[in-house]
């Protein structure tokens, strides 16, 4: 047999079963009971407003007469067209076209009266005879005799040699190929790909001796154009000048090219 926990458990536990079958039922049958429809509005007989004969006052019966009026409809406006009447177009009168200028008329000129021809009068000076001309006899004059000059005797002027021009090539030839020959690239130049042209002007005196030596051009490094006043001054000192030249200085000017293809 059962113990009295067991037997308690298994009753709570059918009580608990039952319950909820029985909810589970109560709701099933709420949702499946149709839903009540509300009472239909009764109908609006003419009967109720008849007259009611009075009542006497002793027995005041209050009789409440239920109605159902249908809602009147509200009057739709009807929209109203207004009918325009346009102004009839005023005539405009057409201009008249103005008068054409009449041609002016010329005014006649006057033609000139015919003057009456008058005598040719003769002047006084016309009517006078020419007088003679009086001769005269012309003495001829005497002729004038100038002084004798006295003749003076100048030095004769030395003759100097004209230099010979292709001496003078030659020289210039000598001076340049000297200059070339003292010409030395910078290294410095050469590594950084420096190149130009350098323009220079000095001079020389009849010895061969360098006097100056300047920049005329310049090739744009500092390197180079110092390169090309020492190839000058190594070049010198230079050949005398040839015989003959009657200078005493010589200016020379001669370009120096620096490439790094030569």
């Amino acid at each position: 047999m059962f113990s009295g926990r067991v037997r308690v458990a298994w009753l709570a536990s059918l009580l608990i079963h039952t319950l909820a079958v029985a909810a589970v039922a109560f709701v099933l049958w709420r949702w499946m009971e149709p839903a009540t429809q509300p009472p239909a509005p009764k109908p609006l007989k003419l009967s109720m407003f008849q007259a009611v004969p009075p009542i006497a006052k002793s027995a005041p019966p209050e009789q409440t007469v239920e109605a159902t009026t249908e809602p009147v409809p509200e009057p739709v406006p009807v929209p109203v067209t207004e009918t325009v009447i346009a102004p009839e177009p005023v005539p405009i009168p057409k201009s008249e076209p103005p008068p054409k200028p009449q041609p002016k008329s010329k005014p006649e000129t006057p033609k000139p009266a015919p003057v009456a021809k008058l005598p040719r009068q003769v002047s006084p000076i016309e009517a006078s005879p020419p007088s003679p001309v009086l001769e005269t006899s012309a003495q001829p004059e005497k002729p004038v005799v100038a002084p004798p000059t006295e003749v003076v005797s100048s030095p004769p002027v030395p003759v100097q040699p004209t230099p010979n021009a292709d001496l003078e090539n030659a020289y210039r030839a000598r001076i340049r190929a000297a200059v070339d020959a003292h010409k030395h690239y910078p290294p410095l130049a050469r590594r950084m790909g420096q190149e130009g042209q350098v323009k220079l002007a000095f001079t020389v005196d009849a010895e061969g001796r360098l006097l100056d030596v300047t920049i005329i051009t310049s090739s744009g490094s500092a390197s180079l154009d110092e390169a090309a006043l020492q190839a000058v001054r190594d070049a010198a000192p230079f050949p005398p000048f040839p015989e003959g030249s009657q200078r005493q200085r010589w200016n020379f000017s001669i370009p120096l090219t620096f490439s790094l293809e030569h």
